[in-house]
C-alpha cells in the first residue's frame, strides 16, 4: 500500500467512523446485550468474560458498515480481515494470506457501552505484510479520533459539531 493510497484510506475511513460513531451515540440506551461465545481463561476475572461475551445490534450494524466501506475500497481478495463479530459481510473477504489485513472492533468497550458509559471506541488497524502501518480509534462521546499517518506520526482530531449522517 503506497503513501498516497494509505492517507486516501485514512481520510474516507475517518469519515466512515464518525458516521459509526453518530449511530453507536444515537443507540446508546436503545439497545440491549444479545451476548456471544467469547474464551474465558483460567486467568480471567469475572468482569472479563463479561466484557468479551456482551454483543449489541450495533456492534453488528457498525461492522456491517465498515466491512462494506472496506469491499469498496479494496478488492476483497486482496485484504484479509480480522473482525470481531460474525456477520454476513464477512464472507466477501477469504480467510487467505494477502498483504494487508485489517483489523476491526466495531465498538470496543459494549458492555461499558450498554452500562451509559463513555468509555467506548471504534478500533480499525492496518497491517501491511506483517507491519502495523496505521491505526484509528474514535471515541464518539468525546469526539475524538486518533491515527497514525503515512509516517507513523500519531494525530489526535477533536470535532466540535454533530455530523448530517445522510
Amino acid at each position: 500500500m503506497d503513501k498516497d493510497h494509505l492517507m486516501s484510506f485514512i481520510k474516507l475511513m475517518t469519515a466512515e467512523m464518525l458516521k459509526a460513531g453518530e449511530l453507536a451515540i444515537e443507540s446508546q440506551g436503545k439497545v440491549k446485550n444479545l451476548g456471544k461465545k467469547a474464551e474465558a481463561f483460567d486467568s480471567d476475572s469475572l468482569s472479563s468474560v463479561e466484557n468479551r461475551q456482551a454483543k449489541t445490534e450495533i456492534d453488528e450494524k457498525i461492522q456491517e458498515q465498515l466491512l462494506t466501506f472496506f469491499k469498496d475500497f479494496f478488492e476483497p481478495h486482496s485484504v484479509n480481515i480480522d473482525a470481531e463479530e460474525d456477520t454476513p459481510s464477512k464472507r466477501f473477504f477469504p480467510h487467505i494470506n494477502t498483504d494487508i489485513t485489517i483489523v476491526l472492533d466495531p465498538l470496543d468497550g459494549t458492555l461499558p457501552y450498554l452500562k451509559g458509559s463513555d468509555k467506548y471506541s471504534i478500533n480499525v488497524g492496518v497491517i501491511h505484510r506483517g507491519k502495523i502501518i496505521t491505526t484509528l480509534v474514535y471515541f464518539p462521546k468525546w469526539k475524538r479520533l486518533y491515527y497514525l499517518d503515512e509516517n507513523n506520526k500519531p494525530y489526535e482530531v477533536t470535532y466540535t459539531q454533530k455530523l448530517q449522517v445522510k
